[in-house]
């Protein structure tokens, strides 16, 4: 338990999950020392929010360049850059459907999805995802 939920600790629900996703914000680079804008109780939504995005997307591999673009968006500009934000939205939305395999698809100069995902009985043991 860091900083960040300390600060937060008394607007938050009194619930594991909602620390949880606080957790999971203070465990990115710089973090665990960031302070929200004030004022607090304004927040916190926010940032549980920001922090539910991470949680959920914790394992999934190629999401830790954007949970470090977020830490550095936070830290620089008090919130996460909105399109990295959204990328990660994404893949917690694919996460939630019942993803169990995922990869991001590069960007590209015409607009692509931003991942590739499988789910169970799709996932190809070798490349990660069936034909």
């Amino acid at each position: 338990m860091g900083k960040l939920f300390e600060q937060l600790r008394p607007h938050l629900p009194a619930n594991p999950i909602v620390r949880s996703f606080i957790e999971a914000l203070e465990l990115l680079p710089g973090l665990e020392r960031w302070s929200p804008p004030q004022p607090i109780a304004a927040a916190w939504p926010r940032v549980v929010a920001w922090g539910q995005v991470v949680h959920m997307t914790r394992s999934l591999p190629g999401a830790e360049e954007l949970h470090r673009a977020l830490a550095h968006s936070v830290l620089n500009d008090s919130e996460p850059d909105r399109d990295i934000l959204a990328e990660l939205n994404g893949a917690a939305l694919c996460i939630a459907l019942g993803a169990i395999a995922a990869g991001r698809i590069p960007e590209d100069k015409n607009r692509t999805a931003d991942w590739r995902t499988g789910v169970h009985g799709s996932v190809d043991r070798w490349s990660g995802f069936s034909s």
